[in-house]
Parts: C-alpha cells; sequence; structure tokens
C-alpha cells in the first residue's frame, strides 16, 4: 500500500491479485492501521 501511494487499485494489480480480494483483506482487523489514499485520488494526484 506505501508502494502504490495508498491506492487500493494499484496496490493490488502489484500484488497480483483483485481490486476486489484486496479490500476482502484490508478488512481483517489486523490490517486496520494500513493507510488508504482518499477515494477517488488519482494516481497523478489531481
Amino acid at each position: 500500500m506505501r508502494g502504490a501511494g495508498g491506492r487500493v487499485p494499484a496496490a493490488a494489480e502489484a500484488l497480483g491479485i483483485s481490486t476486489r480480494q484486496l479490500f476482502r483483506w484490508l478488512d481483517d482487523p489486523a490490517l486496520a492501521n494500513v493507510e488508504r489514499a482518499a477515494v477517488g485520488t488519482r494516481p497523478d494526484g489531481d
């Protein structure tokens, strides 16, 4: 997630999994402190 700037789609692609699967993993209480980018944040920062 750090390497993807908190963007779930980019992190999922880097991990070779679906975005939905990463969202499922992030629902785990052990991963509650993982920082995510705000919804709608573009990769170019706009």
